[in-house]
């Protein structure tokens, strides 16, 4: 494992993993706190169980359960499906949503997917502003897209460019021999 510190230098250090069944009740609460139409239960199960999906966790170094943020993406052919993304409120501008995104980043190569796509809602201008810090750029429009609220969404992409690939250790291995 990796550990990181915040941006900020308080010290507070944390560390991102693959989650497991007994994170959920921590992404709940960090959900929560973080969308005003939240996740249930029943859909971390979900993707928890999805062959194609993977959900990440940041939580804290000292505090191994306590769940700071979460990411939740889908492997697809070429590209990268980022479904979710949430950091506790207490602890944002901290860099742990850029450390998970980071390590989505770290997931692309020129061999495989090249891509990560997000939609996000038209209402959620601190999102939209976090994403466009990390590179991804609005590529259009779905309208009505969220059946709860009829809102809007921004189909964001991130892709990697081709003179300046993250490499991931296959692609490295390859390139060596």
């Amino acid at each position: 494992m990796n550990e990181y510190y915040d941006s900020n230098n308080n010290g507070k250090s944390f560390d991102v993993r693959w989650s497991v069944k007994k994170d959920i009740s921590g992404m709940l609460d960090v959900e929560r706190k973080s969308s005003d139409n939240p996740w249930t239960e029943d859909i971390f199960h979900q993707y928890l169980t999805e062959r194609t999906s993977i959900m990440m966790v940041a939580h804290s170094e000292k505090e191994y359960n306590e769940v700071l943020g979460f990411m939740v993406y889908e492997l697809c052919k070429g590209k990268i499906n980022l479904v979710n993304l949430a950091v506790d409120p207490n602890f944002r501008r901290e860099g742990i949503g850029s450390i998970m995104i980071h390590k989505l980043k770290s997931k692309l190569s020129e061999n495989r997917r090249k891509e990560i796509f997000f939609n996000i809602r038209e209402s959620n201008r601190g999102g939209q502003l976090f994403l466009k810090n990390q590179e991804f750029k609005a590529i259009g429009i779905y309208g009505k897209y969220y059946e709860d609220t009829g809102e809007d969404a921004y189909h964001m992409s991130y892709k990697i460019d081709e003179n300046d690939a993250i490499q991931n250790r296959i692609s490295k291995y390859f390139l060596r021999h």
